[in-house]
């Protein structure tokens, strides 16, 4: 079966924060085999690939894994969409994680609303020992949307964005290298 969605992970040195994330994927998930899963590794050191290997053969999913010399999240990004051949990507930084029924809501979001970009709200979830930064790094990394499902003027960034990629036409490369960081 080929995949409906695919899921772009970039990552850069935080295997801790990626199993984290990949963890609450495979549990959104479930037993779905039209899910594909790309990390898409920025370190030449292959810091992530043991957690990868490990967590797919433990989980029973294929997760694709991907190394991408040339340092910076859009060079990661790109390498990671060098592999999407469904209809829909969801990009998810490493830092994050997702609540079920994430991947549900934004596919039915994007139908409902015929949208090419859905944004999900999103809680920034700081790591142990940031208590005191958190008050004011939480609302940063944040977002969070009050109302019901509904077409917005302004976009959110990458981190949670549900893409139909019927929806729009893409660039060459898809994410400007300019914009590395």
């Amino acid at each position: 079966m080929s995949a409906l969605i695919t899921i772009v992970i970039p990552t850069y040195k935080r295997p801790d924060s990626l199993e984290r994330l990949l963890l609450s994927i495979f549990e959104d998930i479930g037993q779905r085999q039209d899910i594909a899963i790309v990390v898409a590794d920025n370190d030449v050191t292959e810091s992530a690939r043991k957690t990868v290997e490990h967590l797919s053969k433990d989980h029973n999913q294929r997760v694709i894994y991907t190394v991408e010399p040339n340092p910076g999240v859009s060079n990661a990004r790109n390498a990671g969409m060098a592999h999407v051949t469904s209809r829909y990507v969801l990009f998810l930084d490493d830092d994050m994680e997702v609540v079920p029924p994430y991947l549900d809501m934004a596919l039915h979001a994007s139908q409902q609303l015929g949208s090419a970009l859905t944004f999900l709200p999103a809680i920034a979830a700081l790591p142990e020992g940031s208590e005191n930064l958190s008050r004011w790094l939480t609302p940063l990394f944040s977002r969070m949307m009050s109302g019901e499902t509904r077409l917005i003027d302004e976009t959110f960034g990458t981190g949670g964005c549900f893409v139909d990629l019927e929806g729009l036409r893409l660039p060459d490369p898809v994410f400007d290298p300019a914009m590395n960081s």
